[in-house]
């Protein structure tokens, strides 16, 4: 994917993350206990995991576990110019 594609595809999924957001909040009172928690997943991390799923259920949770906090919520975007 170019560099272009990719700020495409970025600026993409942040509008329609941002839409569903909003629907999702619409003519809801926000207040400190009902306040909707964001968070990135992957969602086919049994598949990268592969092999027998019994076998990587705790891995599984564990990964899944990591990745939904707070710590692991932040984006990085790395331009190395080699």
């Amino acid at each position: 994917m170019s560099i272009a594609e990719f700020f495409a595809q970025m600026r993409l999924a942040l509008k329609h993350a941002e839409k569903s957001y909003e629907d999702m909040i619409k003519g809801i009172e926000l207040t400190d206990d009902n306040q909707p928690w964001i968070s990135f997943r992957m969602e086919n991390i049994k598949d990268i995991l592969g092999g027998d799923e019994q076998n990587h259920e705790e891995l599984h949770n564990t990964l899944d576990n990591f990745i939904c906090e707070d710590d692991s919520q932040e984006i990085y975007l790395e331009i190395n110019r080699s």
